[in-house]
């Protein structure tokens, strides 16, 4: 039961509890249970937390790999290494419980922001709730302890601020403070400034809207890096035979598990489209052509492509519902009921949380070997090899000695 704003001022926000806002705090805490679920599967995950260790150890980012046996010694470009460091001094200092409860903290911002940029877009908010999670779900496939996740928080940050119309005036000023970290998180930082220059092309160039794209890639030269980080995108862009060697960067699989929820939310976003009553606006349709055919051609932005259409697909969906009632507040009786279902969901969500401060009562079995890990959180020969039968290239690596958190 929705309560109009005009009445909220006198309705005590504890009598707010309606099924709507229920919804909100189920899709904030299913990314939270997935991930506590999920523990410790992705093998990048030791890399990145060597790489946080020899920057603290260092006080500097690595311009050469360390690290590898067969590309020791040439140019490397740490470009997560902000979140690298956060990684590895938390790990450090707290245990990988914590580290896994940041990471589900992260995923829980990532579908709030999404249902705030389908609200701020002029959705509805059974429709918002709907694409949000579909849209959360279709990133799923990051929800682990890597830098790509907090990416995805700060793509999804700037998408709500692109579609909030208080925000948007001021992004030739907010979109820079937004990129200096982001330009010091991941490479998908250039997906922010497109979409800024989209914004701009959409809008016949606007003199804020242009400003805002200036501003936004000058700040993002606010890293260790400078421009050679600029130039290292095209060096990512060339390596085909990595590309073709790892998964998320090949076509979707739509048969998969992960590649179904994709297709689901492409879907929805068809009959969004086929059943709308308005139009589109010039960016919604080019942001979500030209994100389409990215999350086509790569798994990965497939992900991408689900942040930056859920506003656009959330404003032209039209789910059934029935007539409103007569605006009041939520019954004592219901209310009860909901504070009961909310206060389930949260003693469950808690029920899974880490608590455990090691790295292997975390582990799933078969993500990689055990041997792997216990030499890199722990101390293991200068330049050991840790490779195993039918490991790729990137699961190869030389590492140092010395301890990484609680084994």
């Amino acid at each position: 039961m929705t309560i109009p704003a005009s009445q909220n001022e006198s309705v005590p926000l504890l009598a707010r509890l309606d099924a709507a806002r229920i919804g909100v705090v189920l899709l904030l805490l299913l990314p939270a249970v997935a991930i506590f679920r999920g523990g410790l599967a992705d093998p990048d995950l030791w890399l990145h937390l060597q790489a946080g260790r020899w920057i603290a150890e260092h006080g500097r980012v690595p311009w050469e790999d360390p690290f590898s046996y067969t590309a020791g010694g040439h140019r490397w470009i740490a470009y997560s290494w902000l979140p690298e460091i956060v990684f590895y001094r938390v790990t450090q200092g707290f245990g990988f419980a914590a580290l896994i409860l940041l990471t589900a903290g992260f995923g829980s911002l990532l579908l709030g922001l999404l249902y705030r940029a389908c609200r701020a877009g002029g959705a509805a908010r059974n429709e918002s709730l709907a694409v949000a999670a579909f849209a959360g779900a279709a990133t799923s496939g990051a929800w682990t302890e890597r830098p790509q996740l907090l990416s995805f928080v700060l793509l999804a940050t700037l998408v709500w601020w692109l579609r909030s119309p208080r925000i948007r005036p001021h992004l030739w000023w907010a979109a820079p403070f937004l990129m200096v970290v982001w330009a010091n998180v991941h490479l998908l930082f250039a997906v922010g400034i497109g979409l800024l220059a989209l914004d701009a092309a959409c809008a016949w160039f606007d003199v804020r809207r242009v400003a805002a794209v200036f501003t936004s890639a000058l700040a993002a030269l606010v890293n260790p890096y400078g421009a050679s980080l600029f130039t290292h995108l095209g060096t990512m862009s060339e390596q085909r035979v990595a590309a073709a060697a790892v998964v998320e960067l090949q076509s979707p699989d739509f048969t998969s598990p992960l590649g179904a929820v994709m297709g689901a939310f492409l879907l929805l976003s068809i009959l969004a489209f086929a059943t709308r009553s308005g139009r589109l606006t010039r960016f919604e349709l080019a942001s979500y052509l030209i994100a389409l055919a990215g999350g086509l051609s790569t798994a990965r932005a497939m992900a991408i492509f689900a942040i930056v259409a859920a506003p656009t697909v959330a404003r032209h969906l039209r789910l059934p519902e029935r007539a409103p009632p007569a605006p009041r507040r939520v019954p004592v009786p219901l209310l009860c009921v909901h504070y009961a279902i909310v206060g389930s969901a949260l003693v469950m969500t808690l029920a899974f949380a880490p608590r455990a401060a090691g790295w292997r009562e975390h582990l799933v079995p078969g993500a990689f070997p055990v041997a792997a890990a216990a030499c890199s959180v722990t101390s293991c020969p200068t330049k050991a090899p840790t490779t195993w039968p039918g490991a790729s290239s990137r699961s190869t690596a030389w590492l140092p000695t010395r301890r990484i958190g609680p084994g």
